[in-house]
Protein backbone atom coordinates (compact mmCIF):
# COMPACT_ATOMS: atom_id res chain seq x y z
CA UNK A 1 0.00 0.00 0.00
CA UNK A 2 1.14 3.13 -0.47
CA UNK A 3 1.77 6.15 1.86
CA UNK A 4 -0.87 8.92 2.34
CA UNK A 5 1.12 11.21 0.54
CA UNK A 6 1.62 9.80 -2.54
CA UNK A 7 -2.21 9.06 -2.02
CA UNK A 8 -3.19 12.60 -1.40
CA UNK A 9 -1.46 14.05 -4.07
CA UNK A 10 -2.97 11.44 -6.41
CA UNK A 11 -6.40 13.03 -5.49
CA UNK A 12 -5.24 16.50 -5.68
CA UNK A 13 -4.43 15.78 -9.28
CA UNK A 14 -7.96 13.27 -9.89
CA UNK A 15 -5.94 9.99 -10.25
CA UNK A 16 -7.71 7.83 -7.33
CA UNK A 17 -9.92 5.25 -8.56
CA UNK A 18 -13.40 5.01 -7.37
CA UNK A 19 -12.34 2.33 -4.82
CA UNK A 20 -9.49 4.53 -3.08
CA UNK A 21 -11.76 7.51 -2.75
CA UNK A 22 -14.57 4.87 -1.20
CA UNK A 23 -12.05 4.51 1.27
CA UNK A 24 -10.49 8.08 1.76
CA UNK A 25 -15.03 8.92 2.48
CA UNK A 26 -15.41 6.02 4.44
CA UNK A 27 -12.40 7.14 6.64
CA UNK A 28 -13.64 10.86 6.73
CA UNK A 29 -10.41 12.02 5.47
CA UNK A 30 -12.09 12.98 2.07
CA UNK A 31 -14.09 15.88 3.74
CA UNK A 32 -10.83 17.21 5.40
CA UNK A 33 -9.11 17.42 2.28
CA UNK A 34 -11.91 18.70 0.15
CA UNK A 35 -11.71 21.39 3.12
CA UNK A 36 -8.49 22.27 3.19
CA UNK A 37 -8.16 22.47 -0.68
CA UNK A 38 -11.14 24.72 -0.72
CA UNK A 39 -9.66 27.17 1.89
CA UNK A 40 -6.29 27.02 -0.56
CA UNK A 41 -7.79 27.79 -3.52
CA UNK A 42 -7.65 31.74 -3.27
CA UNK A 43 -3.93 31.79 -2.48
CA UNK A 44 -1.10 32.23 -4.86
CA UNK A 45 2.68 32.24 -4.05
CA UNK A 46 4.26 35.75 -5.11
CA UNK A 47 6.26 35.99 -8.22
CA UNK A 48 9.67 35.39 -8.09
CA UNK A 49 12.27 36.65 -10.13
CA UNK A 50 15.46 34.66 -10.27
CA UNK A 51 17.97 37.37 -12.28
CA UNK A 52 16.54 40.30 -9.63
CA UNK A 53 17.35 37.96 -6.46
CA UNK A 54 20.81 36.58 -8.24
CA UNK A 55 21.58 40.75 -8.62
CA UNK A 56 20.68 41.63 -5.04
CA UNK A 57 22.91 38.57 -3.86
CA UNK A 58 25.57 40.14 -5.96
CA UNK A 59 25.48 43.09 -4.96
CA UNK A 60 25.30 42.65 -1.42
CA UNK A 61 28.34 40.44 -1.12
CA UNK A 62 30.27 43.42 -3.18
CA UNK A 63 29.33 45.58 -0.80
CA UNK A 64 30.57 43.96 2.44
CA UNK A 65 33.89 43.56 0.02
CA UNK A 66 33.68 47.16 -0.06
CA UNK A 67 33.44 48.72 3.16
CA UNK A 68 36.43 50.74 4.44
CA UNK A 69 39.55 50.34 6.89
CA UNK A 70 38.09 50.79 10.16
CA UNK A 71 34.31 49.44 9.63
CA UNK A 72 36.67 46.51 8.02
CA UNK A 73 38.43 45.68 11.06
CA UNK A 74 35.28 45.91 13.28
CA UNK A 75 33.42 43.30 11.27
CA UNK A 76 36.33 41.20 11.02
CA UNK A 77 37.64 41.86 15.54
CA UNK A 78 33.85 41.31 16.00
CA UNK A 79 33.43 38.02 13.64
CA UNK A 80 36.78 36.81 15.32
CA UNK A 81 35.65 37.40 18.99
CA UNK A 82 32.59 35.25 18.06
CA UNK A 83 34.33 32.65 16.45
CA UNK A 84 36.94 32.59 19.10
CA UNK A 85 33.80 31.57 21.49
CA UNK A 86 32.46 28.94 19.85
CA UNK A 87 35.51 27.62 19.25
CA UNK A 88 36.24 27.44 23.02
CA UNK A 89 32.87 26.33 23.51
CA UNK A 90 33.55 23.20 21.14
CA UNK A 91 37.19 22.58 22.86
CA UNK A 92 35.41 22.59 26.37
CA UNK A 93 32.71 20.29 24.81
CA UNK A 94 34.63 17.94 23.26
CA UNK A 95 37.44 17.80 26.25
CA UNK A 96 34.45 16.65 28.19
CA UNK A 97 33.19 14.03 26.17
CA UNK A 98 36.11 12.65 26.10
CA UNK A 99 37.21 12.37 29.63
CA UNK A 100 33.48 10.56 30.39
CA UNK A 101 34.03 7.83 27.13
CA UNK A 102 37.17 7.51 28.90
CA UNK A 103 35.40 7.06 32.36
CA UNK A 104 33.25 4.64 31.10
CA UNK A 105 34.34 2.83 28.23
CA UNK A 106 37.86 2.24 28.98
CA UNK A 107 38.42 -0.53 31.45
CA UNK A 108 39.74 0.02 34.82
CA UNK A 109 43.58 0.84 34.99
CA UNK A 110 45.55 -0.79 37.39
CA UNK A 111 47.73 1.42 40.11
CA UNK A 112 51.39 -0.21 40.10
CA UNK A 113 53.39 0.27 42.89
CA UNK A 114 57.18 -0.68 42.66
CA UNK A 115 60.27 -0.47 45.18
CA UNK A 116 63.21 0.44 43.45
CA UNK A 117 66.62 -2.14 44.38
CA UNK A 118 67.63 -1.29 48.00
CA UNK A 119 65.01 0.09 49.13
CA UNK A 120 61.33 -1.30 50.94
CA UNK A 121 58.51 0.67 50.21
CA UNK A 122 55.32 0.71 52.50
CA UNK A 123 51.76 0.85 50.82
CA UNK A 124 48.41 1.03 52.98
CA UNK A 125 45.49 -0.06 50.87
CA UNK A 126 41.75 1.27 51.34
CA UNK A 127 40.29 -1.48 53.61
CA UNK A 128 43.69 -0.96 56.35
CA UNK A 129 45.21 -3.79 54.80
CA UNK A 130 48.88 -2.99 54.10
CA UNK A 131 51.65 -4.60 52.54
CA UNK A 132 56.21 -4.10 52.46
CA UNK A 133 57.67 -4.37 49.35
CA UNK A 134 61.39 -5.89 49.38
CA UNK A 135 63.52 -4.36 46.81
CA UNK A 136 63.01 -4.88 43.43
CA UNK A 137 59.22 -5.84 44.13
CA UNK A 138 56.25 -4.56 42.37
CA UNK A 139 52.81 -4.73 42.98
CA UNK A 140 49.53 -3.86 40.72
CA UNK A 141 46.10 -3.76 41.43
CA UNK A 142 42.89 -2.21 40.67
CA UNK A 143 41.65 0.57 43.20
CA UNK A 144 38.11 0.99 42.24
CA UNK A 145 36.96 -2.36 43.09
CA UNK A 146 38.97 -2.66 46.12
CA UNK A 147 35.60 -3.35 48.05
CA UNK A 148 34.28 -5.97 46.77
CA UNK A 149 37.96 -7.81 44.81
CA UNK A 150 40.90 -7.13 46.82
CA UNK A 151 43.07 -9.26 44.43
CA UNK A 152 46.79 -7.78 43.27
CA UNK A 153 49.54 -9.03 41.28
CA UNK A 154 53.01 -9.27 43.27
CA UNK A 155 56.38 -9.62 41.58
CA UNK A 156 59.69 -10.16 44.16
CA UNK A 157 58.79 -10.37 47.46
CA UNK A 158 56.10 -8.63 50.20
CA UNK A 159 55.26 -8.78 53.38
CA UNK A 160 51.26 -8.63 53.76
CA UNK A 161 49.09 -7.49 57.05
CA UNK A 162 45.62 -8.03 55.55
CA UNK A 163 42.29 -7.10 57.77
CA UNK A 164 39.77 -9.36 58.48
CA UNK A 165 36.90 -8.79 55.88
CA UNK A 166 34.30 -11.20 54.20
CA UNK A 167 36.07 -10.57 50.65
CA UNK A 168 39.22 -12.44 49.94
CA UNK A 169 42.40 -10.85 50.07
CA UNK A 170 44.13 -12.77 46.71
CA UNK A 171 47.92 -12.19 45.88
CA UNK A 172 48.79 -13.66 42.39
CA UNK A 173 52.39 -14.66 41.44
CA UNK A 174 53.98 -16.56 38.78
CA UNK A 175 54.03 -19.64 41.52
CA UNK A 176 50.61 -19.67 42.35
CA UNK A 177 47.69 -17.64 43.93
CA UNK A 178 47.37 -16.92 48.19
CA UNK A 179 43.66 -15.97 48.89
CA UNK A 180 43.42 -15.28 52.69
CA UNK A 181 40.64 -13.57 54.72
CA UNK A 182 42.47 -11.89 57.24
CA UNK A 183 46.19 -12.66 58.43
CA UNK A 184 49.97 -11.51 58.37
CA UNK A 185 52.19 -12.90 55.89
CA UNK A 186 55.11 -12.83 53.97
CA UNK A 187 55.03 -13.88 50.10
CA UNK A 188 57.85 -14.51 47.51
CA UNK A 189 57.58 -15.29 43.59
Amino acid sequence: MENLDTMYARWLSGELTEQELASLRESGELEELEKMKASLEGLSLPAYNKDAAFDKLQHRNSSKNNVTGQESSTISESTKRRTLGIGRVLAIAATLLILVSAFFFFPDSSTQISAPNGVEFSYDFQDGSSVKLNDGSSLSLKEKNWATSRSVSLTGEAYFEVEKNEAPFIIDTRLGRVEVLGTKFNVRS
